[in-house]
């Protein structure tokens, strides 16, 4: 999943990125091959995600701070949102058993922001 064009130029935040491509290539792989109602896999990317978006995020901010990006408020507010709907797709998942729509939907969701918010949002970084 991961392209070189996708690269913000700073290597350890590129790194953190290309991590987080290959586990949701990983997540898309394993439900393509199992089904969408893979709920260990679902849990590990649970798990994963949450710990991604603690260390990764305060990386990603305190490259902002140190460069004086102009839209590090309104950037936060995205890594925010991106952990409270982790969060949300993690009870929904349960509350249903992990129920194919719903891992489905995850799914999608995890594929949409991360090509939004790494080739659109973190790219503005530079």
């Amino acid at each position: 999943m991961w392209q070189d064009a996708f690269s913000i130029g700073v290597e350890h935040i590129d790194n953190q990125h290309k991590e987080l491509f290959a586990k949701t290539g990983e997540l898309l792989d394993e439900l393509r091959a199992n089904g969408m109602n893979n709920k260990d896999r679902c849990i590990t990317t649970i798990l994963f995600l949450k710990d991604y978006a603690i260390q990764h995020f305060a990386d990603e901010e305190a490259y902002q701070i140190s460069i004086n990006y102009s839209g590090f408020a309104e950037h936060k507010k995205l890594h925010t949102q991106f952990l409270q709907d982790v969060l949300a797709f993690e009870q929904k998942m349960i509350d249903s058993d992990f129920a194919e729509t719903v891992v489905k939907k995850f799914a999608d969701w995890l594929v949409a922001w991360l090509l939004y918010h790494v080739v659109d949002a973190d790219k503005r970084i530079k």
